[in-house]
C-alpha cells in the first residue's frame, strides 16, 4: 500500500485500487453510475442489495436511464452501510465484478 492505494498484480497486468477508508462521495457515485452500463445489476448484488430492491429501483428509475438506476442503487448502499460505505469497499466490489477500469477511478 502506498499513498492510500492498494496495488494488485494479476499476471502481466497491474492496477491500483483505492485503499481509502474515507466515505464515498457524490463524485464517486457519479463516476460509477456513468461507467457501469449493463453491469449495474452485478454491482448491486456485489453490494448485497437484494434482487427485489434492485428490481424496484429499476422499475422506479429506468425511464431516466441506467445512470440513474445505478446512482439510486449506490445511494441505497450508502444509506444502509453509513460509515462502512468506503472508497475501498466500492473499489473492491468493482474489482470483484471485473470492472477494474472503473475501480481505478475511485480515489
Amino acid at each position: 500500500m502506498k499513498n492510500g492505494l492498494l496495488s494488485l498484480l494479476m499476471g502481466s497486468n497491474s492496477f491500483v485500487l483505492s485503499d481509502s477508508t474515507s466515505s464515498v462521495t457524490p463524485e464517486d457515485l457519479d463516476i460509477v453510475s456513468a461507467a457501469i452500463g449493463k453491469e449495474w445489476r452485478r454491482l448491486g448484488r456485489a453490494l448485497n442489495i437484494t434482487d427485489g430492491v434492485l428490481d424496484q429501483i429499476h422499475m422506479d428509475y429506468n425511464i431516466a436511464g441506467i445512470y440513474e438506476v445505478m446512482y439510486q442503487i449506490l445511494n441505497k448502499w450508502v444509506q444502509r452501510e453509513a460509515r462502512n460505505a468506503t472508497k475501498r469497499v466500492l473499489a473492491e466490489k468493482l474489482h470483484e465484478i471485473e470492472r477494474d477500469d472503473i475501480a481505478q477511478d475511485i480515489k
